[in-house]
This record gives structure tokens, C-alpha cells and sequence, in this order.
């Protein structure tokens, strides 16, 4: 049994062996509490009892996280053959894992598929720069990571390199060059386009959409320098919520547990005092009658 599973019966125990509540479980209302409370203990049991496979799964992505680690580190080091080896390693442990009992959505595998292929194909490709052979397996190590589901993804360690990308386009704006900011146009696409993939699968298809849509305008050629600058204020500020953001923030599930424990005996002490206030008070109500 778990730590927390064994938590809460020494904590039942501890409450029953209570003289206060074990007077009070000896009355006919009392006996009837009992079996909700040991209904309600049981069903905590069961909750906290671990998953089958949770552990082999937690292992299972972290294998997946190395293997997609060394990918890249490998095509840092120009050594695509033994990148493209691995991801055949990769490509035959991933497909062999079971997606059907996960909660990712299709949306999310295709992404990541897709930057698997991207990543594949670069090291594969033999005209290819290396800045954008990287680019791509980046953005396929970052999106292994998302997947995985980590607290703080790999994704996020990019703030300081976006938002300096976008103080140089603000630059290119207000210089009204054409051509310096068309290429800090790309050049933010093509950071963009290396962390897309993980916000995906991060978030949810409606923020890819709407930060895709922040390129319409900058790439608007009747866009005046003010009107972008407006713009990239906008973006700038989108991003840091993103950044700063980490979807919804829930309860440490080991801390709801140990107040659901702890504070379970006081819940149920309260209630017993409701439920003979409620009898009481319909007593009185067939008095009256």
C-alpha cells in the first residue's frame, strides 16, 4: 500500500480511537456516520492506490528525453550519421509505446510527429545549413520535452533569446528599412517556427492560432512604422504572459491529500453535528404537528 493510502488509516484509526468520537459512533445517528465515513475512507484508498504503468511511463519519457537529448547534441557536433542511428532507436521505442490510455490529443501527436520528421529529414539532408539543420532538431528535442509534461519545459528557457529577436525588430521598425526589417521578419519566424511545436502541444490550438496571427500584420507591407511598433508591443507583451504563464496551476495533489486527511475527522465531526441539529429540528416540526 502508499504512503498516502497507509496515511489515512492511521489517521482513521487515530480519530476512532478518539473517546469523543467513539461515544459518538455508539448512538444509532453516530453508527450511521461511521459507514459514511468508512465509505468515504475507502474510496480515498482507492483514489491514492498508484496507477498500474505510472512508474514505467515516467521511465519511458525520460529515455525518450535523453534519446532526443543526444540527438541533438549530436547534430551540434556535425555527427549526423550517429543522429540519424539514434533516431531509429527513437522512432522504434516511440512507436512501440501505448498513446490510447494517455490524454494527448491528436492535434498534439501530429506535431510531434512532424517535428520528428522535420528533425529526421535534416539529418538526413545534404544541402542543408547547419544553423538549420539544428533549428529543426531543436525544435524537435523541445517538443519531446513538452510532451513529456515536465513543470518547467524546455520550451520556456527561450524568453531572453525571443524577446531580444523581437527588440531588434522594434529597431528594424522604427529605422523604416525595408530590408533590415524584412530579414528580422524571418528571423523571427524562424525562432518562432522552433518553439511552435511545444507551445502546441503545451497549450492549446486556440494560443497557436492566435500568435500565428501576429505575423499577418508584421509582414503587412501598408503597415505604417507606428502601427508596427504598436504591434510588437502587443506581441512582446503576449509573450512574456506566456512565458510567465504555466497553464492552470493546480493543487500539489500530495498537499490536497494530506488536508483531505487531516481535515477529513473535522469535516465529518461537523457534519454528524449538523445531521442531529437536522434531526432535532424535525422533531420538533412532528411536535408542533
Amino acid at each position: 500500500m502508499c504512503a498516502s493510502a497507509r496515511f489515512v488509516l492511521i489517521c482513521h484509526a487515530k480519530v476512532y480511537s478518539c473517546p469523543f468520537v467513539h461515544r459518538m459512533f455508539r448512538t444509532e445517528e453516530g453508527q450511521e456516520m461511521r459507514h459514511w465515513m468508512m465509505l468515504v475512507l475507502l474510496v480515498c484508498i482507492v483514489v491514492m492506490l498508484p496507477m498500474p504503468g505510472s512508474a514505467n511511463d515516467a521511465q519511458a519519457w525520460k529515455e525518450l528525453n535523453h534519446t532526443a537529448n543526444q540527438v541533438l547534441k549530436l547534430t551540434k557536433e556535425q555527427r549526423y550519421e550517429d543522429g540519424k542511428r539514434l533516431m531509429s532507436v527513437f522512432a522504434d521505442f516511440f512507436l512501440s509505446y501505448d498513446f490510447e490510455d494517455q490524454e494527448w490529443t491528436m492535434s498534439s501527436l501530429r506535431t510531434l510527429t512532424t517535428t520528428f520528421e522535420n528533425a529526421e529529414d535534416a539529418l538526413t539532408a545534404t544541402n542543408m545549413p547547419d544553423d538549420e539543420r539544428i533549428r529543426l532538431v531543436t525544435a524537435f528535442r523541445l517538443a519531446i520535452d513538452a510532451f513529456a509534461k515536465n513543470s518547467e519545459p524546455l520550451w520556456k528557457s527561450t524568453e531572453a533569446q525571443v524577446m531580444a529577436s523581437l527588440d531588434d525588430l522594434e529597431e528594424a521598425a522604427v529605422s523604416k528599412d525595408a530590408q533590415a526589417l524584412k530579414r528580422q521578419i524571418n528571423a523571427f519566424h524562424s525562432l518562432y517556427g522552433m518553439i511552435r511545436p511545444s507551445i502546441h502541444i503545451s497549450t492549446t490550438e486556440q494560443t497557436v492560432v492566435r500568435f500565428d496571427s501576429y505575423f499577418a500584420l508584421l509582414e503587412n507591407q501598408s503597415a505604417s512604422p507606428e502601427q508596427l511598433e504598436d504591434h510588437i508591443e502587443t506581441m512582446r507583451g503576449a509573450f512574456k504572459e506566456l512565458y510567465d504563464g504555466s497553464g492552470e496551476d493546480g493543487i500539489d495533489p500530495s498537499l490536497l491529500w494530506a488536508i483531505l486527511s487531516i481535515g477529513g475527522p473535522l469535516v465529518a465531526s461537523l457534519s454528524y453535528v449538523g445531521y442531529r441539529k437536522y434531526r432535532a429540528e424535525k422533531r420538533r416540526v412532528k411536535a408542533k404537528e
